[in-house]
């Protein structure tokens, strides 16, 4: 597996790394504009599901006081798909998707989240499908949907994001999210 991430303050990359750990150190007590960006890759020659990943986050931090930790306002983005064991799907059947979207626990200044999309693609990426979400879930930042998967697709690899109202954001790519088997 590769993994590279950066941390960009009000636009500037402030840190570069391989793997998933990279810092903002020396930053304003102000409120600032952060991007965190993830790109993760596994060997497509051994690993045959979610081979490549792309992450984003967007948010605003505020000052902490000396005395606590900080807990950024980061979006979070979880994903429900009804797979077998194996991560695979029945072509011409029925997938159910479901996403929900969470603060961080313990962050301060978190934003209601407001929007979410979900889109699939049959082709491995080379176009998208949206899915309208057809129901909430019981959390109020949870929805789902469904697509019919096509006799001839291999993989089902999903986007999806969030926001807040406070300026928050989250967007994740899964490549080859979901096997499909004929």
């Amino acid at each position: 597996m590769t993994q590279a991430t950066e941390v960009y303050v009000d636009g500037v990359r402030v840190d570069r790394r391989l793997g998933s750990g990279a810092y903002a150190r020396k930053v304003k007590s102000t409120e600032q504009d952060f991007r965190v960006v993830t790109d993760t890759a596994l060997d497509p020659d051994v690993w045959r599901l979610a081979t490549k990943g792309h992450s984003e986050w967007t948010f605003k931090s505020a000052a902490t006081p000396a005395d606590r930790w900080t807990y950024l306002p980061m979006l979070n983005l979880g994903f429900d798909v009804g797979t077998d064991l194996h991560g695979d799907v029945r072509a011409g059947s029925r997938l159910d998707l479901g996403i929900f979207s969470e603060c961080v626990k313990g962050a301060a200044d978190t934003g209601r989240i407001t929007v979410s999309t979900l889109e699939v693609s049959f082709d491995d990426g080379a176009t998208w499908r949206s899915v309208p979400p057809d129901r909430v879930r019981h959390r109020s930042a949870s929805w789902a949907g469904s697509v019919r998967v096509p006799h001839d697709a291999r993989y089902v690899p999903e986007r999806a994001s969030a926001t807040d109202d406070r300026g928050g954001s989250v967007e994740q790519e899964i490549v080859r999210a979901v096997g499909v088997r004929k």
